[in-house]
């Protein structure tokens, strides 16, 4: 399986904060990550993303060099005794909640946190597949919240929107396709996009060698020229019509804001059957 468009990011793994700005060594140093072209990949043959089972794949990456903040480590063979002292790395975020440090900004600028409202069940598409984005819608149970001038429902679109139609689309994402370039929001933003039709946008991933394949329960809206799209972390964000429908969910795709690489996301009008299905029959 060939992964071309994807990049390993290699370098120090002990950041506090990361949002854009150039790393430090230990010794104090500024050092930008380190992105090396993937020859391949391989996922476990028993992968699992819903359990989280067998959650392991092999790189096989280009020659690197090593220096001092780029070292190999050795694979553990046996066992490490219990209740031993082991340390993790990553450059995920320093809190669970993601607000921490950064309050979000409303339209008139006054500083407002995150709603946090309890689940109470979730569905998730029984046919959903990971590994190609397939199905890839979940109806999540909340309980009863309160809308405000920020908090507002949007209606879920039974009829295909026209192709070349312009749609918004909003999220909580990167700003940027290379994390080191941009950050993560913390205003809510939204874009305008077109739709294309799917024929198009099939063709458009074939001439630039993308092996995707946008089946008819997905949706391709972007342009051409680039520059606009989703990015990393607004998976789940709303793509809604200029009647205020909702007519995708963001999905996949490659990069983000590429010429002639609109983004994908889950046709909801596919699904609006299986929507109102489950809500009967949990109600």
């Amino acid at each position: 399986m060939k992964a071309t468009q994807i990049r390993a990011v290699l370098g120090l793994h002990r950041i506090s904060e990361y949002k854009g700005a150039p790393l430090r060594g230990d010794s104090g140093e500024k050092i930008l990550p380190v992105e090396v072209p993937l020859e391949s990949f391989k996922i476990h043959p028993e992968y699992n993303c819903l359990r989280a089972a067998h959650d392991i794949a092999l790189l096989r990456v280009k020659p690197i060099e090593f220096t001092t903040t780029i070292q190999p480590s050795c694979i553990a063979t046996e066992d490490t005794p219990v209740n031993s002292v082991a340390t993790v790395m990553g450059w995920g975020w320093t809190h669970e909640n993601q607000s921490v440090g950064a309050p979000l900004r409303g339209d008139s600028g006054e500083k407002i946190l995150p709603v946090e409202v309890p689940l109470e069940s979730f569905k998730i598409h029984p046919e959903y597949n990971c590994l190609r984005a397939a199905h890839d819608i979940a109806l999540l149970r909340v309980k009863p919240i309160e809308f405000t001038s920020t908090i507002q429902p949007s209606c879920i679109a039974t009829e295909d929107t026209p192709v070349n139609s312009v749609a918004t689309v909003m999220g909580w994402g990167w700003t940027h396709e290379n994390q080191s370039v941009g950050q993560r929001a913390d205003t809510l933003q939204k874009a305008q996009v077109h739709v294309w039709p799917n024929s198009q946008c099939q063709m458009s991933f074939k001439s630039h060698e993308k092996s995707i394949v946008i089946t008819e329960e997905q949706l391709c809206a972007g342009k051409e020229s680039g520059g606009v799209d989703a990015c990393w972390a607004d998976s789940g964000g709303p793509l809604v019509s200029t009647e205020g429908l909702l007519i995708g969910i963001v999905s996949t795709g490659i990069g983000c804001a590429r010429p002639d690489l609109p983004g994908i996301y889950t046709r909801v009008t596919k699904y609006a059957n299986w929507i109102k299905g489950v809500i009967e029959s949990s109600t």
